[in-house]
């Protein structure tokens, strides 16, 4: 009775090689051609987003991939959110978005559609943040200026939602600020500027 065949080392990887080819050459099946219908697709074309940019209606139209960083300062002109890490780890792209401070760089121009994007330029400041502004100024809390509205956008956002900012202590706003990365080395008459603020709550 004959032998089967014995399968060398290299047959055996090229059949699995050939199968595995055929298999990726395989065409999709009918019901992966197309998504599900309630799924909204966007793109590969620029989309249109509209939301509310300190205090007024603004409208772009964005590829699918931009960021919000990136669309506020290339299609709006708002140049405060900077992005020095671009990878939201040192807190200078930072806005309010409906009231919370989150890193512009990391999120895409297509989620703020329909919601409030907020900046440390407004042009038309609440009394908190016009406040804050003039103490960095006192405080000397800015140096070359790259990464002073991400630090003020946190702060903005500290105080506004503390329960008793007169309460915040130097250790308390410094762990609050942690994010936030000043190459100029401004980090306490940061902290200073934000004290001051927050002991004068009836000011703003």
């Amino acid at each position: 009775m004959a032998r089967p065949p014995r399968l060398s080392r290299r047959g055996l990887l090229r059949t699995v090689g050939t199968t595995t080819a055929l298999a990726a050459c395989k065409p999709p099946k009918a019901h992966e051609a197309a998504p599900p219908e309630d799924v909204e697709v966007l793109g590969p074309e620029p989309i249109p987003v509209t939301f509310l940019l300190d205090g007024r209606r603004v409208r772009a139209k964005v590829p699918v991939q931009r960021t919000l960083q990136v669309c506020l300062q290339e299609d709006l002109g708002c140049t405060a959110p900077k992005a020095p890490c671009d990878r939201g780890a040192c807190g200078g792209c930072l806005v309010r978005l409906d009231g919370v401070a989150v890193p512009s760089c990391t999120m895409l121009a297509a989620d703020a559609d329909g919601r409030c994007v907020d900046t440390a330029a407004h042009p038309d400041p609440p009394p908190l943040l016009a406040a804050l502004r003039r103490a960095f100024v006192a405080h000397d809390a800015a140096q070359c200026g790259y990464c002073t509205a991400g630090m003020i956008t946190a702060a903005w956002d500290l105080l506004d939602r503390a329960p008793e900012p007169a309460a915040l202590d130097e250790a308390a706003v410094r762990r609050a600020m942690a994010g936030n990365l000043c190459r100029c080395g401004t980090h306490r008459a940061v902290v200073r500027a934000i004290l001051d603020v927050a002991g004068r709550k009836e000011t703003w």
